[in-house]
């Protein structure tokens, strides 16, 4: 049985960006991201990505879209199956009028 682990992967923030990517060193087969929308947020966007490695310097892999609607504070997540060489958790349209925070949970690389 393997041990599960947990990295942040944005943390409180807005603005578009990459965030914190991970490897995974492709043993976890099962992964969840878990986004968490603060108060008073209106808008905004996370595209979690996958790739051979964290620092891959090429377009990654869309694993799935998690875009604001309503009702905030709110918790959303992914989950997936698959031997997955990096994560990260992407703010592809900016955050408004609050922040949100990204968290990784699967297999320990």
């Amino acid at each position: 049985m393997s041990a599960t682990r947990e990295d942040i992967l944005q943390s409180a923030a807005s603005a578009t960006g990459n965030g914190t990517a991970i490897n995974t060193g492709g043993r976890g087969s099962e992964h969840t991201v878990e986004v968490q929308w603060s108060t008073s947020v209106s808008a905004g966007a996370v595209t979690v990505e996958t790739a051979p490695y964290k620092a891959y310097a090429g377009t990654w892999t869309p694993v799935h879209v998690l875009t604001y609607a309503s009702g905030s504070p709110k918790v959303e997540s992914v989950q997936w199956s698959g031997l997955e060489g990096a994560i990260r958790a992407r703010i592809s349209t900016t955050v408004v009028g609050g922040t949100v925070t990204a968290t990784y949970r699967g297999g320990a690389a």
